[in-house]
């Protein structure tokens, strides 16, 4: 982000969904572009998933884990949709609210088609 600055000294807060804010105080100098480079600490979360049968596929908002249950998925505190797959049987979708440093435990039985 580029912002056009009067000189002087700011306080700067820069906020992202899922990670700690950044607070700060940065000083902006006549005709010098200051440059910030920020690294945002993610809060992270976790949900413990398990089916039988086992072997299904994990996805967080849509977004394949990569994992097949049983597994532990790291993901942003907050809110989410969980959703497990596995072929031949009905997928599940669970609406989850996973805490900073908490873990949310999902276990379900998957219904053939």
């Amino acid at each position: 982000v580029t912002l056009p600055l009067a000189p002087g000294q700011y306080n700067l807060v820069v906020r992202l969904p899922g990670y700690e804010a950044y607070a700060g105080k940065v000083q902006v100098k006549d005709n010098i572009q200051t440059q910030l480079n920020l690294e945002l600490n993610a809060r992270i979360a976790w949900a413990q998933v398990d089916t039988t049968p086992k072997g299904a596929e994990i996805f967080v908002d849509g977004t394949t884990t990569g994992q097949t249950t049983p597994a532990r998925v790291q993901m942003p505190a907050g809110l989410h949709t969980l959703l497990v797959s596995l072929a031949g049987y009905q997928p599940v979708k669970r609406t989850v609210q996973a805490s900073e440093g908490g873990t949310v435990n999902i276990q379900t039985a998957l219904k053939p088609k």
